[in-house]
């Protein structure tokens, strides 16, 4: 399939970045008062464990901090 839109021909991607908060949850703590036990949700949903933003810490600062690693 021939691109129409030759202006775009040339553009790759060069690098990713990626940023995830230090603060982890885990499975443990999340089930502590349900009735189901942390293997589950590993089994289940294959969640393992969770990174946490702190209050003051927004999505933008998550984006900049990943493209400063791509950058890098």
């Amino acid at each position: 399939m021939g691109s129409r839109n030759s202006h775009f021909d040339s553009v790759c991607i060069k690098a990713t970045g990626s940023y995830v908060p230090s603060k982890i949850l885990t499975n443990e703590q999340v089930v502590a008062h349900l009735p189901t036990s942390p293997q589950w949700v590993i089994e289940t949903l294959g969640i393992r464990e969770r990174h946490i933003a702190e209050p003051d810490e927004y999505t933008s600062d998550l984006a900049a901090r990943a493209g400063l690693d791509a950058i890098a």
